[in-house]
């Protein structure tokens, strides 16, 4: 494809999250997002066959940002702990920062998360890899007992996913700015810590 072409895909996808912003996504339609754009519905499947393909090439590009973010703290980070650490606090603090950027609530990320499933489901699932590659490196350095690293990493995972959603959820949390960062990511640390320690070998705990 041409870099006009290109252009043109990403005002689209601009529109189609101020759009969100606005009205929510059950709410927007396409008329919403060319009326952004001040083009007619009709032009935008020349980019995308469906709203629902708009927004799982939203969601990609965010998998591609997160990822590339906790790849680089994991590359950078010395100890397991301490990658483990950041990592996870990055997750907590990233949904905020995306919220702040697209200007969209909680409720509409949440809702968003539902109906795209698949496209959250790989954005889980490389997370999970990075997680599961520090695990296994710290095997190979006789750091960490030989263990499932697919398994703890995934339960490791799936802890901060439900921390977060209970922290969104069941205290009725409308903003994003409303959400005790500091409680939450002390609550993840402290459960990331007491998995990393357990695996630890005898020898290299202090």
């Amino acid at each position: 494809m041409t870099k006009c072409y290109d252009d043109k895909k990403q005002q689209v996808i601009n529109a189609a999250i101020k759009a969100i912003a606005r009205y929510g996504f059950h709410k927007t339609t396409l008329e919403d997002i060319a009326s952004q754009m001040g083009i007619k519905k009709n032009s935008l499947y020349y980019y995308f066959p469906s709203k629902e393909a708009l927004f799982d090439e939203i969601i990609r590009g965010e998998a591609e940002v997160i990822t590339t973010a906790l790849k680089s703290i994991s590359a950078k980070e010395t100890t397991i702990s301490k990658k483990m650490t950041e990592i996870f606090k990055r997750l907590v603090y990233y949904s905020r920062e995306r919220s702040s950027l697209y200007a969209i609530s909680l409720e509409t990320f949440l809702e968003i998360g539902e109906i795209i499933h698949g496209s959250f489901n790989e954005i889980a699932e490389s997370i999970v890899k990075i997680i599961e590659d520090i695990l296994k490196d710290g095997v190979k350095q006789g750091i960490l007992k030989k263990h499932n690293c697919n398994e703890v990493a995934e339960n490791l995972f799936q802890v901060l996913s439900s921390l977060e959603y209970k922290e969104y959820h069941y205290y009725a949390i409308k903003s994003f700015e409303d959400v005790d960062l500091d409680k939450l990511e002390k609550r993840i640390t402290l459960i990331s810590n007491l998995v990393i320690d357990g695996l630890k070998l005898e020898t290299t705990k202090k």
